[in-house]
C-alpha cells in the first residue's frame, strides 16, 4: 500500500503547483477588470474592390495578368491603389506556408513588398506623423509570432510607446501592431492561459500537465479526507471547553491548559504557549509534535509511519493527530514554553576559536532538561566584529591575519547545545564555535554576536528543546565521539552520566581537534579521567607538534582496535555523534562495519528537532 506520507507529500506540492497559478489568475483577472486597454486604432491600408471596380477605367482584366496556373484571384486596394491578389498555393490557415503574388491591377506588373513599400504601408497606417527607427526583414519561424509561417518585416517606429508592426512580405498585411501598453496586456493574457511556451493557443502540453496535477490535488486530497474521518480526526463542531493536564519536559509539574474539544493537542498547547517541535505544522508528516498519554489513544495512520513499535507501546503519540476531547491528561517531553531573557554571567575561550559562555535566566521559566539539549537563540540585526577583543594572548596568534573591521547583518535564529546538564539552577551554558568567512571579512551572525556579548547584556532564547540526549536502553557501555563545538551537548552528557547520575557504567570519549590548544576542556575531561576509572578519555590530533604524547590521526583511528575486541558487543552499547557532517557520516559508517545498529547510534544534526536517533 503507498505510504500514507507519500501521499500527502504530493496533495501539498500539488497544492502549491495550483495555488501559485491561481494566484497568478488572480493578479492577472483583477488586471483586466481595473485596467481598460485600448490598442493602437490603425488606418485600414487594404480592402477589397466591389464586381463594379472592373467598370472604372484604367483596371486590366485579370485575363493579362502572366499566371498560368491560380487557386483564387481577388481584386484589392493597397494604400488606395487597386492591386491584383493571386493565391498560387493556399495554406490550410492564413499564417501557414503559402504562395501568393501581387499585380498592379492598372499595369499588370508584379508587386513586391520590399523595404520601401513595407515602410510606406507602416507610414500609411500609423495615425498621425511619425518617424520609423528601424525595418528589419525576417525569416520564419519567429518567436513573436507563433503560428506565423511566413517571412515579414518587422517595422519598429520611433515613438513614446516602442510601437511595432509585422508587415506580411507577400501581401503587405499587417499581421499586427504592438505598443508598450500592449506588450504589457499581451504579457497578462499569456500568463492567464499559461501560455509560457508561446504556443499560440490554448491547447498545449502545460494546460494539460496542470490538468493532471489538479486531478493528483482531488485524489490525494480524497483519500487524506477518508484517512482523517477513519482516524477521527475530524469534527464539524467546535467542541466544548475542556481543561487538560500538561506536564512538560521532565518535570512533574503539571500545566492546566483549557482548550475546545475539537481542536488537536497540539493547537492547544500552543494556544496555551506550549510549543512542540514540528516541520509540518500539524500536518502528520514529520513525526516530531511527540507526547505520551496514559489512555489508549487510537493508532492513526501517519503514527503507524512515523513512530516505531516500541515508542507507540509506551504510549507515544503524535500531538497532531489527536483531539482534546480523548485525553485528560498528557505528557509533553519536548516542549518548550515562550522566550526566556537571558543575562550574561561570564565567559572565556576554551580554545582559539570556542567560547564558553554561561548564562542566568533573567526573565522566563527555566523548564528542566536532559543533558544534550539546545536552545534557539534570537539574534537581533547588529554589527559584529570581525575578530574577538577579548581573546586571551595565547590564542593570539590564531587571530593575527583577520583583519579589524564590522560586517552587518539582519539577524535571525541560530540553535546552540547546552553546554552543561541540568543541576537545577537558573543557568546555563554553550560552547559556540567564532565562525568566519573564508576571506576573514566576516564572521558569522550567531556565533560572531554571541561571542562578544559582555557581562551583564542579555539576548532572547527559546527552549530548552530536548531532541539528543541519553536513552534509557539496557547497555553496558556508552561512546562519545566528537570535535569542534560538537563538545557541547557531549561534555554535557558525561557530566551528567558521572556528576549527576553517578552512573558505574564505563563510558569512552573521543574527541578530535587539529591542534593541543584546540582540544576544548582538556584538562576539565583529564581531571575526569583520573577521579573516575570508568571514564575513558581519547584526546586525538590531526597535526600535533612533536611534544604531543597522546594519539595523532582521526577519531576514527583510535576508535577501530575498540571495536575489533573481542569482548565488543555491538548490541549492548550506544554511541553518542557530535560534529562536522563528514565526520559523523565516516563514524557512523565505520560502526556499521563492526555490526552496530542504527538504534545504537544516535546523532545531534543541530537540528533541534531532529529525533534522537536520526
Amino acid at each position: 500500500m503507498m505510504r500514507f506520507s507519500f501521499i500527502k507529500q504530493c496533495h501539498k506540492w500539488a497544492s502549491v503547483i495550483i495555488g501559485a497559478q491561481l494566484i497568478i489568475w488572480l493578479v492577472t483577472g483583477l488586471y483586466f477588470g481595473l485596467f481598460s486597454h485600448e490598442r493602437l486604432a490603425l488606418r485600414s491600408s487594404s480592402a477589397e474592390l466591389g464586381e463594379g471596380a472592373y467598370q472604372h477605367g484604367g483596371i486590366v482584366p485579370a485575363s493579362m495578368l502572366p499566371l498560368e496556373q491560380v487557386q483564387s484571384l481577388t481584386l484589392r486596394t493597397l494604400m488606395g491603389k487597386p492591386i491584383y491578389v493571386a493565391i498560387i498555393e493556399a495554406g490550410a490557415h492564413i499564417g501557414q506556408t503559402s504562395q501568393i503574388q501581387l499585380f498592379d491591377a492598372h499595369s499588370a506588373t508584379p508587386i513586391t513588398i520590399d523595404r520601401l513599400l513595407a515602410e510606406k504601408i507602416a507610414k500609411h497606417a500609423y495615425p498621425g506623423p511619425v518617424q520609423i527607427a528601424s525595418a528589419t526583414f525576417k525569416e520564419a519561424p519567429l518567436s513573436d509570432l507563433p503560428g506565423q509561417q511566413n517571412d515579414v518585416w518587422h517595422i519598429v517606429f520611433a515613438d513614446a510607446q516602442t510601437t511595432y508592426m509585422f508587415i506580411d512580405s507577400r501581401t503587405g498585411r499587417i499581421i499586427t501592431h504592438s505598443t508598450y501598453d500592449s506588450r504589457f496586456f499581451d504579457l497578462m493574457l499569456k500568463l492567464h492561459f499559461m501560455d509560457y511556451g508561446n504556443s499560440g493557443g490554448f491547447n498545449h502540453w502545460l494546460i494539460v500537465t496542470f490538468a493532471v496535477v489538479t486531478l493528483l490535488f482531488v485524489i490525494t486530497g480524497l483519500i487524506w479526507l477518508v484517512v482523517l474521518l477513519k482516524d477521527g480526526q475530524i469534527n464539524p463542531t467546535r467542541g466544548r471547553k475542556k481543561i487538560f493536564c500538561a506536564t512538560l519536559n521532565t518535570t512533574d509539574a503539571q500545566m492546566r491548559i483549557s482548550g475546545r474539544s475539537s481542536e488537536t493537542i497540539f493547537y492547544a498547547l500552543q494556544h496555551a504557549h506550549v510549543y512542540l517541535p514540528s516541520s509540518c505544522g500539524g500536518g502528520g508528516s514529520c513525526g516530531k509534535c511527540l507526547i505520551q498519554t496514559t489512555g489508549d489513544l487510537k493508532i492513526t495512520t501517519a503514527e503507524r509511519e512515523c513512530l516505531t513499535p516500541a515508542d507507540l507501546k509506551k504510549g507515544m503519540r503524535l500531538a497532531c493527530q489527536h483531539l482534546v476531547a480523548e485525553i485528560d491528561s498528557v505528557h509533553a517531553p519536548k516542549a518548550y514554553r515562550d522566550k526566556l531573557v537571558l543575562e550574561v554571567e561570564h565567559s572565556r575561550f576554551v580554545t582559539p576559536t570556542i567560547k564558553y559562555i554561561q548564562f542566568r535566566v533573567k526573565t522566563g521559566d527555566l523548564q528542566a532538561y536532559k543533558a544534550g539539549a539546545s536552545m534557539r537563540f534570537v539574534i537581533p540585526p547588529s554589527a559584529n566584529a570581525n575578530r574577538p577583543n577579548d581573546i586571551p594572548a595565547f590564542f593570539s596568534t590564531y587571530w593575527q591575519d583577520t583583519p579589524d573591521g564590522h560586517s552587518s547583518h539582519d539577524g535571525g535564529v541560530r540553535h546552540y547545545s547546552i553546554a552543561d546538564f541540568d543541576n537545577g539552577s537558573d543557568t546555563l551554558s554553550v560552547a559556540v564555535k567564532w565562525q568566519q568567512s573564508e576571506d576573514k571579512s566576516q564572521s558569522g551572525v550567531g556565533s560572531g554576536y554571541l561571542c562578544q556579548l559582555r557581562t551583564g547584556q542579555t539576548i532572547d532564547a527559546i527552549g530548552p528543546v530536548e531532541s539528543f540526549y541519553l536513552s534509557d536502553a539496557p547497555v553496558t557501555q556508552r561512546f562519545f565521539i566528537g570535535a569542534g563545538s560538537g563538545i557541547a551537548p557531549l561534555r554535557a552528557m558525561i557530566f551528567e552520566h558521572l556528576l549527576k547520575h553517578r552512573s558505574a557504567m564505563p563510558v569512552s570519549f573521543f574527541y578530535g581537534a587539529r591542534t593541543r590548544a584546540d582540544l576544548a576542556f582538556y584538562d576539565e575531561f583529564e581531571q575526569l579521567s583520573r577521579q573516575f576509572s570508568q571514564f575513558y578519555y581519547c584526546p586525538v590530533l590531526s597535526a600535533p607538534d612533536d611534544n604531543w604524547p597522546g594519539n595523532s590521526g582521526y577519531v576514527q583511528d583510535a576508535l577501530a582496535p575498540i571495536l575489533r575486541q573481542a569482548s565488543f558487543n555491538p548490541r549492548m552499547a550506544e554511541f553518542y555523534l557530535c560534529g562536522p557532517w563528514p565526520l559523523m557520516q565516516e563514524v557512523e559508517a565505520q560502526l556499521h562495519r563492526y555490526g552496530v545498529t542504527p538504534a545504537n547510534i544516535f546523532k545531534d544534526t543541530f537540528n533541534p528537532t531532529a529525533r534522537i536517533n536520526q
